[in-house]
């Protein structure tokens, strides 16, 4: 029996193996792929009323487990919370990671929960079958530790492979600087309209203004409303920036 101490996963989890069974809880993941890593926090939860505080991780789940529904390949794993306010979440093709990624952040907002988050393009060494907090990996370990360098004005960033080129990586963070700048701006019902249109992004299929006006919350609204807010997030200056960053990503070369 091997004595020796465990490593230690995720240094924000701060989740340590135990050596039961250890090698049979963790598959392999090819080290020649590249994965995506989400990891975010609340903003200042703390300054939330007591029973928005009590209610947050279930809101993040019930968020999380919509989006999983209807992306079930996309998410093949279930949300990580840590803490009570951060949360972390592993998509599998990093072409549509971002918007993914904002589909979950628009979620969070229309429930009047602002979060921050950085996303990960690297490789993974293991994925834990008893959920991502002890999963492995550069893209694991990359979005922890940049989400806790993040700037506190800040709402998004996003890393790329050190074999990335001087110019991908300053053409994606060009890109995130104008995601940064309108996750700022965007009211919960801007976020609402987005998280509609986010839907159908990538996809054959296409959710129109009418059906998100139809399945609005709290209520149905005008086609017209819909509209309005999505005019007012710069919705087509964000599917563009969304179009971009998915070329970047599709462009990288696994390590």
């Amino acid at each position: 029996m091997n004595n020796s101490s465990p490593k230690m996963s995720l240094p924000t989890l701060q989740v340590t193996f135990g050596f039961v069974n250890r090698f049979q809880l963790l598959r392999p993941v090819s080290m020649s792929d590249l994965h995506a890593v989400a990891t975010g926090d609340i903003v200042a939860s703390t300054d939330l009323p007591p029973e928005k505080r009590r209610q947050m991780p279930g809101e993040m789940r019930e968020a999380y487990t919509t989006l999983k529904t209807r992306n079930p390949d996309a998410l093949p794993y279930s949300l990580a919370i840590v803490s009570g306010d951060g949360w972390q979440c592993y998509i599998k093709d990093p072409a549509q990671a971002v918007a993914i990624t904002l589909q979950f952040w628009t979620k969070l907002r229309a429930s009047d929960l602002r979060s921050r988050f950085v996303l990960a393009i690297d490789s993974v060494d293991f994925i834990s079958e008893r959920g991502l907090n002890e999963s492995v990996g550069p893209a694991f370990e990359r979005s922890g530790r940049a989400l806790r360098k993040l700037d506190s004005e800040r709402r998004a960033s996003c890393v790329l492979p050190g074999t990335t080129s001087r110019a991908g990586q300053l053409a994606m963070k060009g890109l995130f600087e104008l995601i940064d700048l309108l996750l700022h701006d965007w009211t919960a019902t801007q976020a609402q309209a987005v998280s509609g249109r986010l839907q159908s992004f990538g996809l054959d299929t296409n959710i129109t203004q009418a059906e998100i006006a139809q399945k609005w919350e709290p209520e149905p609204i005008t086609r017209q409303s819909v509209n309005r807010h999505l005019q007012r997030a710069q919705w087509p200056r964000l599917q563009r920036t969304l179009e971009r960053s998915e070329e970047i990503i599709r462009d990288l070369s696994p390590k």
